[in-house]
């Protein structure tokens, strides 16, 4: 019998593919490129989403590309936290990556007190070097 931990995993991978699947992302009729998404460049306030598949030894890549509309620099994105030049299955399938990795696109809390950060310059390490004879201290 499978570890608690493989049929965990392989449940999570069948919803995954499940919410793929309905999203109409999961055949490899789905894919709209067929050459190396590494050499794509983003034009200026372009975004490129990516997605490579690989199922039932077939491959394939959805690209989709959109410029960043100029309200949402200012970081007005509204209140789904969308673009208005997105795709929203795509949306829905980078979330739901992202929310295996307990990751999020929705702006923290104001109430989250982050860690201070001290800027100790180009090497920290400095004063608890020996400095040589002819060096300066």
């Amino acid at each position: 019998p499978p570890c608690p931990s493989d049929a965990s995993n392989s449940a999570a991978d069948l919803s995954l593919w499940n919410g793929f699947d309905d999203l109409g992302l999961a055949g490899e009729d789905a894919g709209n490129f067929d050459r190396n998404p590494e050499l794509l460049v983003p034009g200026a306030d372009e975004v490129i989403q990516i997605l490579e598949f690989r199922r039932h030894d077939r491959d394939w890549i959805i690209v989709e590309r959109f410029v960043i509309p100029e309200d949402a620099q200012a970081g007005t994105t509204g209140p789904s936290g969308s673009l208005s030049g997105q795709d929203p299955r795509m949306r829905a399938a980078l979330r739901s990556i992202a929310a295996i990795a307990w990751a999020s696109d929705e702006p923290p809390d104001d109430t989250i007190r982050f860690p201070e950060r001290y800027d100790f310059g180009p090497d920290p390490w400095s004063r608890y070097r020996i400095a040589s004879p002819d060096e300066d201290p």
